[in-house]
């Protein structure tokens, strides 16, 4: 039993470590884009940085949040984790579908600060992943956010 929940555990906390990576390459190509049209206008038809990309990346991301998410809480129980990724998720989605009346100044930081608020609740699923794995290695065998 105790080998099964630790399987399940490294399964989950991979999910933790794909959302923050692909949060992270979501923040880094907010950044990047813009300094690379500046310095190759050329190449800017080419980048990942169209309308398209955005509202499938949002997808990914609802996805791979879901996977780290659930099974996260269903663990600890704390609904504190729900809320930085809940307004990530609508500020990238702000970001993927608000284009129309955002000029692209404030679609890049609304979309940076989402990115950093579902890196954070990544962040927090996984300490109280470990918390509770710290808890029930005690020999507690209630959830820790009970």
């Amino acid at each position: 039993m105790v080998v099964q929940s630790v399987e399940h555990t490294r399964g989950r906390l991979s999910w933790d470590t794909v959302g923050v990576g692909a949060s992270t390459l979501c923040l880094i190509h907010c950044v990047l884009t813009p300094i690379a049209l500046a310095f190759a206008p050329v190449l800017s038809e080419f980048l990942p940085g169209d309308t398209l990309v955005h509202r499938v990346v949002i997808v990914l991301v609802v996805a791979i949040g879901l996977f780290a998410f659930i099974p996260g809480y269903r663990k600890h129980r704390r609904w504190i984790v729900f809320l930085p990724m809940l307004a990530g998720l609508w500020a990238i989605g702000l970001g993927a579908f608000g284009d129309s009346f955002m000029g692209p100044w404030t679609e890049k930081c609304i979309t940076i600060l989402g990115s950093t608020l579902i890196i954070t609740a990544h962040g927090l699923n996984r300490t109280f992943c470990k918390y509770c794995d710290a808890c029930s290695s005690g020999g507690d065998d209630g959830r820790c956010g009970e």
